[in-house]
């Protein structure tokens, strides 16, 4: 893998193509991440670079928008208290800086919080884990003790009132509040980082952040096996967790398919026709593997 300017170092991957601009924006992104990295697929450090983009697109793009700044605090931590879904190389970072940062004593507490909550949330879906009013494993005496690894969606979680924070926590039918844009960059980069490991390979679905934490520090070398390809992470799965019909499946795969055409279209003018080809193909193989 090179990083020359002429050849992208990602072409498409599986990405959904309910949007060709999207496609196209996530493969022009994966490849200036990779770039960055000089070519070097290390989940921690594609999500460092990806992180600091995020920081400084919040401080370029959202908060002049604002008529105040967040009110996002140290020892505020309402938004703390949900089920949080990651890409797989966010939780490898969360996993590294916890076996390489704490110490045994404090890795060993870590790992007590994490074996509770995922027990506790065993069961319940993807969409019961939202509402699912528990403390985060890595939260004590609200603080983040994985603060400068955290995922990207809990970066992009800004709020102009601590008020509305903690009524969502208190009341599961209140709605969320919180600063549109850095929200949906968060989403969009975490999900930038998990089509690069795609595109080479790797399991790259969301995952089930305590889950899938869990799963490295019980086993350290499921990383390097994740890397190399093997199936590690499918019991964190988000997508495990979602209660979803056959019928349901088939639709989204209709809609997918009418899309298609418009998305190889974007993509090639956008990101060349090798980009479109690595495209179509990862979508066939997708269709192959669920069966419709």
């Amino acid at each position: 893998m090179t990083g020359q300017d002429d050849e992208p170092v990602f072409a498409g991957g599986d990405v959904p193509p309910e949007s060709a601009e999207t496609a196209a924006r996530i493969a022009q992104t994966a490849n200036a991440l990779v770039r960055a990295a000089a070519g070097r697929l290390n989940p921690v450090e594609l999500t460092a670079i990806a992180r600091s983009g995020f920081e400084e697109f919040v401080r370029r793009d959202v908060l002049p928008s604002l008529d105040a700044p967040p009110a996002c605090q140290r020892g505020c931590a309402w938004c703390c208290y949900s089920g949080v879904r990651a890409s797989i190389a966010e939780a490898v970072s969360v996993a590294v800086f916890i076996l390489t940062r704490k110490t045994a004593a404090a890795q060993k507490e870590i790992r007590n919080r994490i074996d509770v909550y995922v027990a506790e949330a065993s069961g319940r879906t993807a969409e019961d884990r939202l509402t699912f009013r528990k403390p985060c494993p890595f939260l004590v005496r609200d603080e983040c003790t994985v603060y400068p690894v955290r995922p990207l969606i809990c970066a992009g979680y800004l709020s102009p009132t601590p008020d509305a924070c903690e009524r969502v926590v208190k009341d599961p039918d209140e709605k969320t509040l919180y600063v549109e844009g850095a929200a949906e960059e968060a989403g969009f980069l975490s999900r930038v980082l998990a089509e690069i490991f795609r595109a080479f390979g790797a399991e790259a679905e969301s995952v089930d952040l305590a889950g899938a934490v869990k799963l490295i520090l019980d086993d350290p070398t499921s990383f390097d096996r994740w890397h190399g390809g093997e199936k590690v992470f499918a019991e964190a799965f988000i997508s495990k967790l979602t209660e979803e019909s056959p019928r349901q499946r088939e639709d989204e795969t209709r809609r997918y398919d009418r899309s298609l055409p418009a998305l190889l279209e974007e993509v090639e003018r956008r990101a060349g026709p090798k980009a479109a080809a690595s495209t179509r193909e990862a979508w066939e193989k997708r269709r192959r593997q669920a069966g419709t």
